[in-house]
């Protein structure tokens, strides 16, 4: 990240957001009692620290390609491959390391667990 031009105001937004992450999972793995309320605003599209992440990334999309990286998903829950986002089907990315599929619209990628690999 480093050799990226990217100016100081969206780089302190992007430590804002990397703060509130690692805090979030934090808590999440922790077994202190919030676990459920830490999968809530990790996983939820209008929680803030997702929110912050998808304007972030709205904001750098006008001179990168870049996703919002989204942990979330599982193909049980959506088989159809929605966007948890704007619920539209999400697609392929060809140029990725790992089977990823994302929305164009929201900018938003989901990795797919190896059981769910199918192309």
């Amino acid at each position: 990240m480093k050799n990226l031009k990217i100016n100081k105001s969206n780089r302190a937004l992007m430590m804002i957001w990397e703060n509130t992450y690692i805090s979030l999972d934090a808590l999440y793995t922790d077994s202190m009692g919030y676990e459920t309320w830490a999968e809530s605003e990790l996983e939820s599209m209008d929680s803030k620290m997702n929110q912050l992440g998808l304007k972030i990334v709205k904001k750098l999309s006008k001179s990168l390609t870049i996703y919002y990286g989204y942990d979330f998903f599982e193909l049980k829950k959506n088989p159809k491959r929605l966007c948890p986002n704007c619920k539209q089907p999400m697609n392929p990315l060809q140029c990725a390391k790992y089977p990823t599929i994302v929305c164009e619209k929201c900018l938003i990628a989901c990795h797919l667990l190896p059981e769910d690999w199918d192309f």
